[in-house]
């Protein structure tokens, strides 16, 4: 580039003015593509929950019945035999609500709750509380039953919510604040509390079956799970199903799906449609429990419940855990104690611990037990690979494995950020040449195309 003294002020300022222009586009091009190739097929939680899901995401369609009454839903499930359900969302009616703050109908309230329970079977449940109507403070309501379903119902309850249709918007600040949990501002997202263990999930309005395609769920990935309510007038399709099979699959978000009934189906064609058409026999996208069928167990584990969520454990040193997955990314969610010990990792080796050393070392110990997400695994090209974890060194405690398939970007992505980079380049360029070119004229170093210049280091010599 050559630096001219003709260059006038008025063009300096404009040639500096434009390459900045110049830099900041290219820059901020540069960050909307990596935003869209991040935003491409691992779109999901952006964040790995260090909290397992209580329930068995891949087994099937869960269940709402929430805009019937208890009594209603009581004899829907007493019609029928729920396999394979991972969820129910059953409701508690107001009524149910205020009498557990009575003494004298506290005996009644609780054979209520009883009976739902021990109509799910061994299904985990979600109870959604209905707003009392009572002249007693919504918080001392709130806090009467939620008190009772915490010390006692923690085996088979799993989540707490407030039902569909409640339009105080103060109900679930009541109901999520003796869990200790802060409400969001809308009352229409709906969120699943965990009575015990296990990550929140943000059940979104019940949508039509039709309306379920990859924006609508695109649209729901954020910080955290989320939970999708089918509103269906007829029994699941093969079809519907699929679709619901391929969106646990491939979504991390999703956490669960919900099915709810009309009416005129009767609870026994509507249960045998529940169930997914198979289980993957790789990880899926998002959370897959210990007892998915993509995780392959050797040596001394034993199966270990708390609260709804089945944990897989183990103290034996050679102890392993292995699985084939579609992703870059995968994290362990387990428990972190004092005195617990290490998991080697392996990934893409039939020969694991005698082959080669391990790909990482994850220490699994703290200064208190708690629930904790850990990164395995991540930076692998977005393929086929198999992982194997190696227990060693005290006591393990595994819930499942988290898969996230972050993208390697295209080769258009990596021919946008050269360009990018290429147009920063001449910007940058522009902003030096224009310094350079006034600092010259600052310190009278300008000079014509035609002026002879020394050489410098000839000197003239004054005898």
């Amino acid at each position: 580039m050559v630096i001219s003294g003709a260059r006038t002020a008025t063009s300096r300022s404009r040639l500096y003015r434009g390459g900045w222009l110049v830099l900041v586009l290219a820059f901020a091009s540069y960050l909307l593509v990596a935003v869209a190739e991040q935003g491409g097929v691992g779109a999901g939680v952006q964040a790995v929950p260090d909290e397992p899901l209580p329930f068995r995401r891949h087994a099937g369609v869960g269940i709402d019945l929430s805009e019937l009454s208890s009594l209603l839903a009581l004899e829907w499930l007493e019609g029928t035999q729920i396999e394979n359900a991972p969820m129910l969302l059953l409701p508690v009616d107001g009524d149910i609500v205020a009498a557990f703050n009575e003494p004298e109908t506290f005996s009644a309230a609780r054979a209520a709750i009883d009976s739902l329970i021990d109509a799910s079977g061994n299904t985990p449940v979600t109870l959604c509380l209905h707003r009392p109507v009572s002249a007693t403070e919504e918080s001392v309501l709130a806090e009467a039953i939620v008190t009772v379903i915490v010390e006692d119902y923690t085996d088979s309850v799993a989540y707490l919510s407030i039902c569909p249709g409640e339009t105080s918007d103060t109900w679930q600040a009541s109901v999520l604040g003796v869990l200790g949990i802060p409400a969001g501002g809308d009352s229409q997202e709906r969120l699943l509390a965990p009575v015990s263990i296990g990550a929140p999930i943000l059940l979104t309005p019940a949508i039509q079956a039709t309306d379920l395609d990859d924006n609508y769920i695109d649209q729901l990935a954020g910080l955290s799970y989320v939970g999708v309510t089918l509103d269906n007038q007829t029994p699941l399709s093969e079809t519907l199903r699929d679709e619901i099979n391929d969106v646990l699959n491939d979504r991390a978000h999703v956490a669960l799906v919900l099915a709810r009934p009309h009416a005129n189906v009767t609870p026994q064609d509507f249960a045998t449609t529940m169930q997914l058409n198979e289980e993957p026999l790789e990880l899926s996208e998002g959370y897959n429990d210990v007892l998915a069928p993509a995780i392959s167990l050797t040596g001394e584990w034993t199966p270990t419940e708390v609260g709804p969520v089945l944990y897989q454990s183990t103290t034996q040193t050679g102890a392993s855990l292995s699985a084939d997955f579609v992703g870059t990314e995968v994290w362990a969610v387990g428990i972190v104690s004092p005195g617990a010990g290490k998991i080697g990792v392996w990934v893409d080796t039939d020969q694991p611990v005698t082959s080669r050393n391990p790909d990482n070392i994850v220490d699994l110990s703290g200064s208190q037990a708690v629930d904790r997400s850990m990164l395995l695994i991540d930076g692998l090209p977005a393929a086929t690979h198999s992982i194997t974890i190696v227990a060693s060194e005290g006591n393990v405690t595994l819930a499942g494995l988290f898969v996230t398939g972050r993208p390697e970007p295209g080769w258009h992505g990596g021919l946008g950020a050269l360009g990018t980079m290429g147009i920063a380049m001449a910007g940058l360029a522009v902003i030096i040449s224009v310094a350079v070119d006034d600092l010259r004229l600052r310190i009278g170093l300008d000079r014509t195309d035609d002026q002879e210049t020394d050489h410098p280091r000839i000197f003239r010599r004054e005898l």
